[in-house]
């Protein structure tokens, strides 16, 4: 679904980290590049369904550790709404890098 939908454009700027036996916690800025076309479709008034916008928003993610010491899942926690005031966000071609 992240493929199909355009929202592989992330960026996590991580600035903490807790590593203990049972989990791996990391928490920073996370930073999303949603279509336009995908906003509309969800109701947000954006002027252009062609470019993107950047949802951004303080991220706490908990990664736990099965026995074996496999990250086993994923919980996420959100300081704000990312989406608030997306449609000022507009980014522009240069915004994204490419490894094209």
């Amino acid at each position: 679904m992240i493929v199909e939908t355009g929202l592989y454009r992330i960026e996590h700027d991580i600035n903490r980290i807790v590593v203990d036996r049972f989990s791996v916690i990391t928490e920073g800025n996370m930073r999303i590049a949603y279509p336009g076309s995908l906003l509309q479709a969800m109701d947000y008034s954006v002027d252009d369904s062609d470019a993107l916008y950047m949802s951004e928003t303080q991220q706490l993610i908990v990664w736990p550790i099965d026995d074996v010491g496999l990250i086993a899942g994923e919980d996420s926690y959100s300081g704000q709404d990312g989406f608030l005031g997306i449609e000022t966000r507009k980014l522009e071609a240069g915004d994204i890098y490419s490894f094209d």
